[in-house]
């Protein structure tokens, strides 16, 4: 399967309506189409303003060429990792991979142009779309954000926790005691070359504005004020259990193993994680939010009636 995958035709054509029906879907489900709407604003022309399942169009035009030409490009070996975990005898096991894919050899082709750099975020970016059947109002509001290698990945991460889950301020404040949010989060989300930080809120439409101002509200204190040590230290502990609960299987953790080796990370980041976490303080998260959270510099996207 590595080797020599064929890609037939007939199996092609089967997942195709699979997938188109999928993207049509998402039109359906209007959290999706808030966010897919706030990473165009924030990442285009980067491929992260993209929309990962793709267009029907291009779909529809795949073939078993198209897919057997892309692979040819892209998995070789020198792109390659392997992560094995489990109860194996690596002597054994090296000896065996050795003798499968030591005839793996393909010559490595510059098949990516440069990418081109998101649009300078230097203004408010609004979208409104009208949904007329809606009954809820769904609000992304975003900012630019660290990507997986930064150091201030950590503070923005411990922030997120302080203001997202049932514990956190957003919860607490706008849905427990404004009552204005059937669901209200945070959301940190650092990508290879670049990221995000975003709030979501969904409300009634009357209550669209009163929400809005309760997420600004929430971001001016962070900017002003620094988290409080129970919150912090709820904030990393809970970052820390979720990570550990989420590497509890081999194949968790050889996912993870080799994703990090990939991106740059190293094998062994699971431990570089956690002990950045425990490191980070209140004023690493205030600083953070001051370098990313700017009222002057952000998208803004309203989806329903």
């Amino acid at each position: 399967v590595l080797l020599t995958p064929t890609f037939p035709q007939e199996e092609v054509e089967k997942l195709k309506p699979i997938i188109i029906s999928q993207i049509k879907r998402q039109d359906d489900y209007l959290p999706s189409v808030a966010m897919r709407a706030f990473n165009r604003l924030l990442y285009s022309p980067h491929p992260y303003a993209m929309d990962p399942i793709g267009k029907v169009e291009t779909v529809k035009s795949f073939t078993s060429k198209t897919l057997k030409d892309l692979y040819a490009n892209f998995v070789i070996p020198s792109r390659a990792v392997l992560a094995i975990v489990g109860d194996v005898d690596s002597d054994e096991l090296i000896s065996t991979l050795e003798a499968m894919l030591g005839g793996w050899k393909k010559q490595e082709q510059e098949i990516l142009p440069e990418l081109p750099r998101p649009e300078p975020l230097d203004r408010p970016k609004l979208s409104t779309i009208t949904r007329n059947m809606a009954e809820q109002t769904h609000i992304i509001l975003g900012f630019t954000g660290p990507s997986i290698t930064s150091p201030e990945r950590y503070p923005m991460e411990v922030l997120s926790a302080v203001l997202s889950g049932m514990g956190g301020r957003l919860f607490q404040d706008l849905r427990g005691q404004e009552a204005l949010a059937y669901s209200v989060t945070s959301m940190v989300s650092p990508g290879l070359d670049y990221g995000s930080f975003s709030f979501y809120i969904a409300c009634t439409p009357d209550k669209k504005d009163k929400a809005l101002r309760g997420l600004w509200k929430e971001i001016y204190r962070v900017l002003e004020e620094p988290v409080l040590e129970k919150e912090l230290e709820r904030a990393k502990s809970w970052l820390i259990g979720r990570y550990e609960i989420g590497l509890q299987t081999n194949s968790a953790q050889a996912l993870d193993m080799a994703l990090n080796e990939l991106y740059g990370l190293g094998y062994n980041f699971t431990s570089k994680y956690i002990q950045a976490i425990t490191k980070v303080t209140a004023d690493d998260c205030m600083k953070a939010a001051q370098k990313y959270l700017s009222q002057d510099s952000y998208v803004l996207v309203t989806v329903g009636p």
